[in-house]
């Protein structure tokens, strides 16, 4: 901004001095943005893909996008986990631009399907946020073959330290307070459905002889957890009489 000065000369009247507005006067205004992913890893099968019992991971990772210009304050992670999923621990890591990293597990907890942040905390222009969630998926019957399974993780931020804190001193509108932010971002996993294969049980004997009794396999191959309303139907074709039936279940 520019400031200028007025005084009276005894000689010349009134004088006037104007600041240089290209001086040290001018500041800059900084603001944090920063983004969330979010990303979900079933190990076994190297993809999204597992039924239950299967290990699972979440991955969150909070970093300054490239219009930041501010350090975030209170920056908090929460994610109310799918009930498919069964949480056995957590990390949550700061890395910053050269590299060096503090564990920041101690901020934040899990209790139930609840991932909370206990204790905000801040994070610099060079700094981001990798938080880890490793589990698996329930087998409490939970998990539905064929389902997809998906939820988010919010992101919370702001422009001062501590909740709703005045930008100064001496602002008296007590609507002015510090800028909030959020993002979100959501991730899924797919539980497969169950297979289906009707083959012959000896696949070398496909000359049959009239009288001579066949023997069909029907193989129903399912995924760990709940599979619901299984009907499986085989019309007998003309020509072809019933002769019986078992069952064989493999675990």
């Amino acid at each position: 901004n520019t400031a200028s000065m007025d005084w009276d000369d005894p000689e010349d009247g009134t004088q006037t001095e104007n600041d240089d507005p290209t001086t040290d006067t001018e500041v800059t205004v900084i603001e944090p943005a920063l983004g969330v992913v979010k990303e979900v890893l079933v190990p076994t099968s190297g993809d999204t893909t597992g039924d239950a019992g299967d290990p699972a991971t979440y991955v969150f990772t909070i970093d300054h996008t490239a219009v930041s210009t501010g350090p975030a304050h209170d920056v908090t992670v929460a994610d109310v986990l799918p009930p498919e999923f069964t949480a056995t621990g957590f990390t949550a890591v700061v890395t910053d631009g050269a590299s060096a990293t503090t564990n920041v597990a101690a901020n934040f907890s899990i209790g139930g399907q609840a991932f909370t942040t206990t204790t905000p905390l801040t994070l610099e222009t060079d700094e981001d946020l990798v938080i880890t969630i490793t589990g698996y998926l329930s087998v409490d019957g939970s998990v539905d073959a064929g389902e997809t399974v998906g939820n988010e993780v919010t992101l919370n931020w702001d422009t001062q330290v501590g909740e709703n804190a005045d930008p100064s001193p001496y602002i008296d509108d007590d609507t002015e307070s510090d800028r909030d932010y959020e993002e979100k971002d959501d991730a899924e996993f797919d539980v497969p459905g169950p297979a289906f294969d009707k083959r012959l049980t000896d696949e070398s004997d496909t000359a049959v002889e009239i009288g001579e009794t066949i023997s069909y396999d029907l193989v129903i191959t399912v995924p760990e957890g709940t599979t619901n309303n299984v009907v499986i139907n085989d019309q007998v074709p003309a020509g072809m009489g019933f002769v019986g039936a078992t069952v064989v279940t493999a675990a």
